[in-house]
């Protein structure tokens, strides 16, 4: 009896620990500088969103460029870097997800899916990815809501590296 619990355990074991890891770390954008080389989850405000001379995008938190704690960016060349909405993010709670890495003494993720991406809306506790962004923005005043959606469309399969224009 003892002896196939211990082997059913033991031939579970392997399942919870592929399971503990696709779920990252969540951490805040000012712990990032803690977690370089690690997977993790960074979430927090979009301070600014900019793009490079060259085109590369970056999504700045807790400061602007060069004060930021933490930065998303988006390669040059690729089909989202260039795209004008990802402005929108600023103001919004964003999650990216990745291995940081330290650029200039800066932590950052590399975005290269937009699957890394999501927008988290604070009220509901919802999330929107990248792919399928929308933005819901309520006019006290008039009572209307203004719906942009469907920011990009980028088949769910297609790695953003794959994606260039």
């Amino acid at each position: 009896m003892q002896i196939s619990i211990f082997i059913t355990i033991f031939a579970l074991l392997p399942c919870v620990i592929v399971a503990r890891a696709e779920k990252p770390t969540v951490i805040k954008d000012s712990e990032a500088i803690r977690y370089v080389g690690k997977e993790v989850e960074v979430r927090g405000r979009v301070v600014s969103v900019t793009t490079s001379p060259l085109g590369t995008a970056f999504i700045n938190f807790g400061g602007e460029y060069p004060n930021q704690k933490f930065a998303g960016f988006i390669a040059a060349g690729s089909r989202i870097a260039t795209y004008d909405r990802l402005t929108l993010f600023q103001g919004k709670i964003v999650s990216i997800t990745g291995t940081i890495r330290l650029r200039d003494g800066k932590p950052e993720i590399e975005i290269l899916s937009a699957d890394q991406i999501k927008v988290l809306d604070s009220q509901t506790g919802g999330e929107a990815s990248l792919r399928n962004f929308s933005i819901a923005a309520k006019s006290s005043a008039s009572g209307l809501t203004f719906l942009a959606s469907h920011m990009l469309r980028i088949p769910a399969d297609v790695p953003m590296r794959d994606a260039i224009s």
